[in-house]
């Protein structure tokens, strides 16, 4: 190739590669960071989960997800007592979480942007579960 009758060596190839590949770099860091890679320090996904199965003196309950999945989680000792119709807001993932906590039948239940009752610190066991396999899993750790 020729610019101005002089010979160009290498075309200018790598410079417009280099130049590309570094103008992807901050759309690939916020890019992760969306994909909760956690390379950009993305938040956590949070949503609904309403107490759907709770035996009485059992820790442990099942609750139904936005998603319409379940999740199979553990209220710690001295602390909260689930209870069906309950609605915990907080992250969606496994392990000890706090969420915020909005009785079954309290006035502000199901309002968006509504203040929590309390604030409980649960441990998500498993989520994704289809009802069946929750079940399983709130038998064995309860009792049939």
């Amino acid at each position: 190739m020729s610019r101005g009758g002089r010979r160009v060596r290498g075309g200018g190839r790598p410079r417009r590669f280099l130049g590309t590949a570094l103008a992807l770099v901050p759309l690939l860091i916020v890019g992760c960071g969306g994909l909760g890679i956690g390379l950009g320090g993305g938040a956590a996904s949070t949503g609904a989960h309403t107490v759907f199965l709770a035996h009485d003196g059992c820790r442990t309950f099942l609750a139904r997800t936005l998603g319409q999945d379940f999740l199979v989680a553990e209220a710690p000792e001295g602390g909260y007592a689930p209870a069906p119709g309950d609605v915990l807001g907080g992250p969606t993932r496994e392990g000890r979480s706090v969420f915020a906590l909005y009785p079954a039948g309290s006035e502000f239940a199901g309002t968006p942007g509504a203040s929590p009752e309390a604030t409980v610190s649960l441990d998500v066991q498993a989520l994704g579960l289809s009802l069946a396999e929750a079940r399983a899993r709130l038998d064995a750790a309860c009792g049939a």
